[in-house]
């Protein structure tokens, strides 16, 4: 298969991986084929260069040198990683040991063929940031900071949400350690860094020192704005929107977000401050953007819901956990069906 590059706009990924391959998956190409370039201040630079790069090193090696097939390659294998490692972790939080029981498996089903999991097959960023996340987060709990930290570290280079994150194990190793000794925190520096030095690299790329939140802006209408026309805008869009899967899109992007606040009130009464912390950044970031675009999405990178959402349903009766999982499937396999075709799909 023969890779055709063109207008970001526009899809760029044919053949197989196109099933796949809509929407954002055409910026991604777009940099891994190409790079940033001047175009990033128009869009490019929204997006973090480590799932496109990782596909172009990947294309290299494959047969095909295809870069779309690359795209879907690494998707596919971190997703999986990603379930094994969050199975270990579910284990550790909800069980003596590491060893996975029948209810303990609720979570992992949940997040891996849940409303929106089709992103963690689909050529986006999120299936590889949630390995790194998930990994990360499980070390963590193990007390390995600074192996945490590195991951980390190549989590910023992926998606932004790994900023919550930082701040969410920081909490958490807080919460575990005490603040007597701050230098035990230190590792902090190592993501902070590559952070710091991506966006260094997009200043010298754009000349624009604020070339990220610029292209978010231009690109996708992202502006801070009071929560309350936050959701006025969502609702409006879920009513009154130009199509009818933009419209569903937005209501379930107003239906997540509220799912969320619920889980922060029950990780508050929990005193399970460092889930608490990841998902309230996440809600305040999204919540006071011009509308909930993509919140719903972000629900396969907010893993600490799912562990909950396990939770929660394996105490429930038999007919609301049926009643959930069918519910979550049905979802699942209407957005997959949406994105395969290029319909709207948050």
């Amino acid at each position: 298969m023969t890779d055709r590059l063109g207008d970001p706009s526009a899809d760029s990924v044919t053949g197989l991986p196109g099933l796949l391959g809509h929407w954002d998956t055409n910026y991604y190409f777009t940099i891994a084929s190409q790079g940033y370039g001047a175009d990033a201040e128009y869009g490019l630079a929204a997006f973090f260069p480590g799932y496109p790069y990782l596909s172009r090193w990947v294309a290299a090696v494959l047969p095909s040198q295809s870069t779309g097939l690359a795209m879907l390659v690494v998707a596919s294998a971190s997703s999986w990683w990603a379930a094994v490692v969050f199975s270990r972790l579910v284990a550790l939080e909800t069980g003596p040991g590491d060893e996975l029981s029948y209810s303990e498996l609720l979570p992992v089903v949940l997040l891996m063929a849940g409303p929106y999991s089709v992103f963690l097959y689909a050529s986006y960023a999120e299936s590889l940031y949630l390995a790194l996340a998930v990994t990360a987060w499980y070390l963590a709990r193990r007390g390995r900071w600074w192996t945490c930290a590195a991951l980390l570290s190549l989590a910023v280079l992926v998606r932004v949400n790994a900023v919550f994150l930082v701040a969410a194990v920081l909490v958490m190793q807080a919460c575990r350690c005490g603040l007597s000794r701050w230098w035990r925190f230190s590792w902090v520096v190592l993501p902070a860094g590559f952070l710091l030095g991506w966006f260094s690299r997009l200043y010298l790329v754009t000349g624009d020192a604020l070339a990220w939140s610029h292209a978010q802006g231009h690109g996708w209408n992202r502006e801070l704005n009071l929560p309350v026309m936050t959701i006025a805008r969502t609702l409006g869009v879920a009513v009154v929107g130009s199509t009818p899967d933009r419209q569903l899109q937005f209501l379930l992007d107003f239906i997540f977000f509220l799912v969320v606040l619920s889980c922060c009130w029950a990780w508050w009464r929990r005193r399970d401050y460092a889930e608490l912390t990841y998902a309230t950044l996440l809600v305040l970031s999204m919540g006071t953007s011009t509308t909930l675009v993509s919140f719903a999405r972000n629900s396969v990178t907010l893993f600490p819901t799912w562990v909950l959402a396990g939770d929660v349903l394996t105490r429930a009766r038999t007919r609301v956990r049926v009643l959930v999982m069918a519910s979550s499937f049905l979802l699942f396999t209407l957005n997959t069906f949406l994105f395969s075709i290029g319909a709207w799909t948050d």
